[in-house]
């Protein structure tokens, strides 16, 4: 760097010693670059100066160390050589050499830019062969497959259901969890103690078809051809209520459709099975107090569910209203024996005031006609002796 430096020094003095004109064509040579409009000839000669001294700060920069005090080295010589009439050969020879360092500049620079591209098409192969981090990280976090309940003896109210079992199931399937998941999830929401657990952790390769055939010949589940035929002969019950009836058909409906998408099952269409449904639903059996009232219902497919609900439970409110109705017309009538009528209502107010047309106002005792006091703290005598009203209408006869 001290070599460089003084070389500067040296450029520097030889500059303040040439022309003007000279200047000029230094910079030409130089091909140096100025922000300022116009040619280097309007410029004066501390401007051009300044502007060859930035074109050597730019070679000091971009050059290597020797690169640069070599360039330098060789400005220093052409402008030593320089006469004050016009050019030498040395300035000459310089030129010829400028050109040549800005060549050798341009092709280190496609060098490097062709060495980044190599190194850019061997590190892509690697990031394609390389796995990706985003599965890894979604087999580690999920959750393990668990069955909410027990398994416990068919028919028992604490326990999970057929259907309810094998939604959760179904559900497990469709978040992802493999067939052996599932499978050891069902053995172990098993009750402990029941022969079907210990039947189950004994058997090897266990499927999840076989797992289901096991699971239904547990529960006692019918097959398609028996739930059908629940379906075209149900009926309400006597104590069974309109809605309790409805959930119950929909219920055999739903698993009938369910386990008719089974391989091993015999398959029931979707429209034969609605069809049946609504025929015996909509169907009410002759004992009942408003079938002669009821409307058939059609069965078209557009019938939807909550038009039966609505129209059993008007159904309901009719039926509570005739047995209210035929509660009230069958009440047992009164045995004894009616009170005739024993005359008009009695007056208010003394005989004078009666006469007189001011009973409700009287303040005089009703019996003797005096003030002070009220009939029934009235010593005087009756003045009508005997019945006041006259005879009872019994002892009439």
């Amino acid at each position: 760097m001290m070599e460089l430096e003084n070389l500067r020094d040296q450029v520097t003095a030889v500059l303040c010693q040439i022309s003007k004109d000279q200047l000029i064509e230094v910079c030409n040579l130089l091909k140096c670059q100025t922000e300022r409009e116009g040619s280097f000839g309007d410029m004066s000669r501390r401007e051009l100066m300044k502007v060859i001294e930035q074109k050597l700060d730019e070679v000091e920069k971009s050059y290597k160390p020797e690169d640069a005090v070599q360039y330098v080295k060789e400005l220093l010589s052409a402008l030593s050589g320089m006469g004050a009439k016009g050019d030498s050969g040395e300035w000459r020879d310089f030129s010829r050499a400028s050109e040549a360092w800005d060549k050798c500049k341009e092709l280190r620079g496609e060098i490097r830019a062709l060495e980044e591209k190599l190194k850019m098409a061997d590190a892509a192969p690697a990031q394609a062969q390389s796995p990706a981090p985003a599965k890894i990280s979604e087999v580690t976090i999920r959750r393990e497959f668990r069955i909410s309940g027990q398994i416990g003896e068919g028919g028992q109210r604490d326990r999970l259901s057929h259907t309810n079992l094998l939604h959760q199931i179904e559900n497990g399937l469709r978040k992802g969890h493999s067939e052996s998941e599932v499978v050891e999830a069902v053995i172990r929401a098993i009750s402990p103690g029941l022969k079907l657990r210990d039947m189950l952790e004994i058997k090897t390769d266990l499927t999840l078809t076989q797992l289901k055939t096991i699971l239904k010949g547990h529960y006692r589940e019918d097959d398609t051809s028996d739930l059908y035929q629940k379906l075209i002969s149900i009926s309400q019950d006597p104590k069974e209520s309109p809605q309790d009836f409805l959930f119950r058909a929909i219920e055999l409906k739903d698993r009938l459709l369910y386990i008719s998408k089974g391989k091993e099952e015999e398959h029931y269409g979707a429209d034969l099975v609605k069809k049946k449904f609504l025929r015996g639903t909509s169907c009410q059996p002759t004992d009942h107090p408003s079938s002669s009232q009821r409307k058939p219902q059609t069965s078209s497919s557009s019938t939807e569910v909550q038009a039966l609900v609505s129209e059993l439970k008007a159904e309901v409110a009719e039926v509570k209203q005739m047995v209210l109705a035929s509660l009230n017309n069958n009440k047992p009538q009164s045995t004894r024996r009616p009170t005739d009528s024993v005359g008009p209502r009695r007056k208010r107010g003394c005989k004078t005031c009666q006469l007189n047309g001011e009973g409700d106002n009287c303040t005089h005792c009703f019996k003797c006609g005096q003030s002070g006091h009220i009939s029934r703290g009235c010593r005087a005598p009756r003045l009508l002796q005997g019945n006041d009203r006259g005879p009872l209408p019994r002892d009439q006869q």
